[in-house]
């Protein structure tokens, strides 16, 4: 699957002659620089034919953007940007960390948070640029890591990205302005878009998942608006964002506890601890926002077997978030359990709705995994907690 763009404004300049004969592509469609759609179109003999071109410039030529724009540079917060790793890539390392250090944004700083157990040999790091600064948390698990940073950070906006991202250059930017313009939200979550679709596990996780979060709609909510528009609300807000797109007032972010440390990559919960600060945040009455306008790049699990892993991860991370809940508080379990019936209906249906693909080829066996996944949420959260209370 290729990835081309198509600027609505200004077709001419766009690479859809490119795609080959019978070759299937998903456009990124683009306005006033911004990402607003994605369409899937086949190539013909001279790239994608212009009648698919009009009729996408017709649906999406009057979409409205986000007005981030409008707020001038002194008006953004300070921000500091927090990076955890365990050094896995160094060269995703250094791309990811080379791409924030070029944010067209005034006030900021970068910490790459080593989260090995042992803070030696060196990560390997080539930039030398004063605003970057490593710390180290040998405690394991991104969640321990991004507590690290956020402690440790002197921006009034702290925001997450990971070590195998590539952030746009104005991503910083769009998150601080989306802070001015919502004065009441205390997180703002971006747009998450593949890096690339070179294989066809990269391809299913965009048709199976819809990508990492993928909301081409700037909003603000809190827990009453956000109950209207979803019925697992508030135990379902992950189109809000996520661990690596995803930025908090700082103050806000550290009184509300930050991310619990036994959920996560790096724990035997595998994940989960994104969706449960942002539900924390919600029932403490926060308001959450998406902002669209901030993009981060992703690179999904090349190999099948990868994805299979990531998929079962998944699982279990999300029932181990639930778990946490349950355990913090009992009262939620009802009104969790009421929303099982809707929740395993949105797991089954259909995927179609969820990517541009015409023909999602993601195996019917996902499915599966996914749920092998979240039946083991459950021990996999009791285990990382007892591992917790042991200090490892």
């Amino acid at each position: 699957m290729l990835l081309v763009k198509l600027d609505v404004d200004y077709p001419e300049e766009s690479d859809l002659r490119d795609v080959p004969p019978g070759r299937r592509a998903w456009i990124e469609v683009v306005r006033t620089g911004q990402v607003i759609g994605l369409v899937e179109a086949r190539g013909e003999e001279r790239g994608v034919p212009h009648e698919v071109v009009e009729a996408v410039r017709r649906v999406f030529g009057t979409t409205p953007v986000s007005p981030v724009e409008l707020v001038a540079n002194p008006q953004l917060p300070s921000a500091t940007v927090v990076v955890p790793t365990v050094g896995r890539d160094v060269d995703l390392l250094n791309e990811a960390v080379e791409a924030i250090l070029e944010s067209a944004y005034p006030t900021f700083e970068v910490i790459v948070v080593d989260n090995r157990a042992e803070a030696s040999p060196p990560l390997g790091l080539k930039s030398v640029d004063e605003r970057l600064r490593v710390t180290h948390e040998p405690r394991p698990g991104a969640a321990a890591a991004r507590n690290r940073g956020a402690r440790e950070a002197l921006g009034q906006i702290v925001a997450f990205t990971d070590d195998d991202a590539t952030v746009d250059r104005t991503w910083l930017r769009a998150l601080g302005a989306r802070f001015v313009l919502s004065p009441e939200a205390a997180a703002v979550g971006g747009l998450v878009l593949p890096k690339e679709l070179d294989t066809q596990p990269q391809l299913w996780f965009e048709e199976f998942y819809g990508g990492l979060n993928r909301s081409f709609r700037a909003e603000v909510v809190d827990r009453a608006t956000a109950a209207r528009q979803d019925r697992l609300s508030p135990y379902a807000p992950g189109r809000f964002g996520n661990g690596n797109n995803i930025a908090f007032r700082r103050q806000e972010f550290l009184d509300a506890g930050g991310f619990l440390d036994t959920l996560g990559p790096g724990t035997p919960a595998m994940g989960g601890e994104d969706l449960e600060v942002l539900f924390r945040l919600l029932d403490r009455g926060a308001s959450l926002a998406i902002e669209p306008a901030a993009v981060v790049r992703h690179v999904n699990r090349r190999t099948r077997a990868e994805f299979v892993t990531q998929v079962l991860r998944y699982g279990t991370g999300l029932t181990a978030m639930y778990t946490a809940i349950v355990i913090g508080d009992p009262r939620h379990a009802p009104a969790i359990l009421r929303r099982v019936p809707a929740g395993l209906r949105r797991l089954f249906r259909r995927r179609s709705h969820r990517s541009p693909s015409a023909t999602p080829s993601c195996p019917r066996r996902t499915y599966a995994y996914q749920v092998i996944g979240m039946a083991f949420g459950p021990v996999a959260y009791l285990m990382s907690a007892a591992r917790l209370r042991r200090g490892r």
